[in-house]
C-alpha cells in the first residue's frame, strides 16, 4: 500500500495523521472512560500514535523537519481551540 508512495507524500501524509491526532486528543481530552478502577482521559488513547509519528518524523527527516511539524501543529491546534472557543461564545446568540 505504502510501497509506491515517495518519500514527499509519505511526509505528507504523517504530517495530517499527526496534526488530526493533535486535534482530536485534546478535543475528547475531556471525556473519561474507565479502565479497571481508574478514570481516564479519551486523548491518553490518541497520545501514543502522536508519540510514534513524532518519532518517525523524527528518525527518517531529521529533527528541522520534526520540529517544522510540531509547529504546524501547535498553530492548527492554537486555530481550532479558537474556532471552538468563539462557537461556545457565540452559540445561541444568533450572531452567526
Amino acid at each position: 500500500m505504502f510501497e509506491n508512495l515517495t518519500k514527499k507524500e509519505l511526509y505528507a501524509i504523517l504530517t495530517g495523521v499527526f496534526t488530526a491526532c493533535l486535534i482530536i486528543s485534546n478535543v475528547i481530552a475531556g471525556k473519561t472512560f474507565d479502565f479497571f478502577s481508574f478514570a481516564l482521559p479519551c486523548g491518553v488513547v490518541i497520545f501514543p500514535v502522536i508519540y510514534i509519528v513524532n518519532d518517525v518524523l523524527t528518525e527518517v527527516y531529521g529533527y528541522e523537519r520534526a520540529r517544522n511539524v510540531i509547529l504546524l501543529g501547535f498553530f492548527d491546534e492554537s486555530y481550532s481551540c479558537s474556532l471552538l472557543f468563539n462557537h461556545d461564545c457565540t452559540a445561541g446568540t444568533g450572531i452567526f
